[in-house]
């Protein structure tokens, strides 16, 4: 600043000497001019001018301000800006805040000064910092970490939470990322954190640390004046607990699911012991069963000491759990003299823990669990072992439940079938006296002139009233068969022309040579085609394709019937060849129930293929047999 041109004091006052704010010029260290405001702070203006500016200048300051009026003196162009204390007339303290500026005057390097009040800013300043003191002893208080990330992924702020998880101080860490302190694995490149710059909303993630743990993580962009996002604030919270409690109950949910779908007490054993590894981590399982004498283990994991059976006689922890109904637990069986007799010889039996499964207060089955150390099963496992073994036990009662009813169904079919078979007989007897007087007077007709049509549809329509009766008895009665060499091919084909099948399907015949003999009951066996052969039909109610394939295997025939119709369905696949059963809205559910005993009654097999939406393969399989 440029006041050389400047004439006298006069010239000065007219710049300044209205102006609010205290101004001083100071040139070889003295104060030349100082304008009225000065008398507005604790400066009185006789005491100032022509006197040496540091008389302003508290002892303790005088230095630094010595070194700043030099400095500018000697050329310096930049204005500083410094603070001192000054005793006001009443004997307070008043800060100043001074603003120096170089500046040239008669053509001597001159210092310009504006000194203001800074004591209600001060003071302001200072609320502001207590109560960002305040605010951050809060923050550092709060026991999950919290930080503040700017857009190149660099920390600008963490409170002492987030330090101790990442293992530094807290000022160790302002001005480097994450990955640079091994806190995260992942790229800052492609960080979730860099989302907030570009699209700025809340966000949630539950993310492992690389100790392991899992953090929730919620963060928040920080928004400035101008609309842009300027930093991220992170708040996390460990969350391990909440995710290991959440992937047992989903353990447990999916062991109740299979329980439901297990079909013997094998695989109940198998859920069980898979559970109690995936979900506590024990290895050293297993799963005993009660028995009239003792207890047997169909199942044991990871123990190759352990016994497999065990009898009531024996001091053994399993055989406690049993006789007591209750759990049993033996923090070290070495210190157990009673059970000492018992601990394999292997590490892996240390500690065991035995939990009981009852039905209707009668123990059938034992959960075992053994470890190599001391003590090691805390309560929680005892309750979740022990709730385990109330799924295994409802899963038990089912099954025994559907065995009983099994065994029920099957004698109810027995009795069915009996009951068939005496009505069978019963009007078989009926029927044959009648068709044998219409067939004699069929013959006597014969012998008068009366038209030929009319009596061949007579013996046909009796034909087919026997066979339907035969093929009655055939579906009931025990099977006997008469073998006689026939061309397997030949009887296909001829039991293809019984059956009905609509233009909409087209039929494939893949046949093994032209002739392909072997010993059959040719009557029995056609039947059987023509059961399965139907059945493909009806499979194919909007049309599709029949495939009839002949080869040998070994000295065997097989026989494939196919069709590309709805297949059946897995519920439906073990129970289709049981009599009465039918998937037909019409059906007896007697066919496949004939096919099967009649191509027994040979010595062969038959069984199904199938796959919903994709069609049916029947396997028919006849052994050779002697004429």
């Amino acid at each position: 600043m440029d006041f050389s041109d400047l004439e006298g004091i006069v010239t000065l006052d007219a710049l300044f000497g209205k102006s609010p704010e205290a101004t001083i010029i100071i040139q070889d260290d003295v104060v030349v001019y100082a304008n009225p405001a000065v008398t507005t702070t604790a400066i009185e203006l006789d005491a100032v001018i022509g006197n040496s500016y540091l008389n302003l200048i508290p002892k303790e300051y005088k230095e630094e301000a010595k070194e700043l009026v030099n400095k500018h003196l000697g050329g310096a162009k930049s204005t500083e800006v410094f603070e001192v204390p000054l005793i006001g007339p009443r004997g307070e303290t008043i800060y100043y805040r001074y603003l120096a500026t170089a500046i040239d005057l008669g053509g001597e390097p001159a210092l310009l000064v504006f000194i203001r009040d800074n004591t209600e800013m001060r003071e302001m300043r200072q609320k502001v910092d207590r109560l960002e003191e305040r605010n951050r002893a809060v923050l550092d208080a709060i026991s999950d970490p919290i930080n503040i990330k700017d857009s190149e992924n660099q920390f600008v702020w963490v409170n002492e939470a987030q330090a101790r998880v990442m293992g530094v101080e807290s000022e160790d860490v302002i001005g480097e990322r994450c990955m640079d302190l091994g806190y995260c694995t992942r790229d800052c490149e492609t960080c979730e954190h860099r989302l907030f710059f570009d699209d700025p909303r809340s966000m949630e993630e539950v993310a492992e640390g690389p100790d392991g743990k899992y953090w929730h993580i919620r963060r928040e962009p920080l928004v400035g004046d101008n609309g842009e996002v300027e930093a991220v604030l992170e708040v996390s919270r460990e969350v391990t607990d909440r995710i290991y409690y959440e992937n047992k109950l989903e353990a447990l949910h999916e062991y109740v699911r299979r329980l439901n779908t297990a079909s013997n007490i094998i695989e109940v054993g198998e859920y069980t012991l898979d559970t109690i590894e995936g979900v506590l981590g024990y290895i050293h399982t297993g799963f005993g069963l009660v028995k009239e004498d003792g207890v047997e283990f169909p199942l044991i994991r990871d123990n190759e000491a352990a016994f497999l059976e065990l009898s009531y006689h024996d001091d053994s922890p399993v055989i406690d759990a049993v006789k007591s109904g209750s759990l049993v637990c033996v923090p070290d069986l070495s210190e157990t003299f009673k059970y000492q007799r018992f601990v394999p010889h292997s590490v892996q039996c240390s500690c065991e823990l035995n939990v009981p499964v009852s039905i209707g207060g009668e123990v059938v089955a034992v959960i075992n669990l053994c470890s190599p150390n001391i003590d090691v099963f805390s309560e929680e496992d005892k309750r979740l072992v022990s709730l385990l073994s109330i799924h295994v036990s409802s899963a038990l009662q089912r099954i025994y439940a559907l065995e009983n009813m099994d065994n029920i169904n099957e004698v109810m079919a027995k009795e069915t079938i009996e009951g068939i078979q005496r009505i069978s007989r019963k009007y078989a007897e009926d029927l044959r006296k009648p068709l044998k007087r219409i067939r004699g007077a069929s013959y006597e007709l014969r012998q008068k002139e009366i038209e030929e049509d009319s009596l061949d549809v007579i013996d046909e329509g009796l034909m087919e009233a026997q066979m339907i009766l035969d093929v009655l008895l055939d579906q009931t009665m025990a099977q006997q068969v008469t073998r006689i060499p026939q061309d397997i091919n030949e009887l296909l084909d001829k039991a293809l022309m019984r059956v009905y099948v609509p233009g909409s399907i087209r039929i494939k015949r893949r046949y093994f040579d032209e002739f392909i003999a072997q010993s059959v009951d040719p009557v029995k066996i056609r039947q059987v085609f023509i059961n399965v052969i139907k059945n493909a039909v009806d499979a194919m109610p909007d049309g599709g394709v029949l495939i009839l394939t002949t080869r040998r295997v070994g000295r065997d025939t097989e026989v494939h019937i196919r069709d590309s119709g709805i297949g059946v369905r897995d519920e439906d696949m073990e129970d289709l060849f049981k009599p009465f059963y039918t998937t037909k809205p019409k059906g007896v559910g007697l066919g496949l129930a004939y096919c099967k005993r009649v191509v027994e009654a040979h010595g062969g097999s038959i069984t199904l293929d199938s796959e919903q939406g994709e069609g049916t393969t029947v396997i028919i399989r006849l052994p050779v047999g002697t004429s």
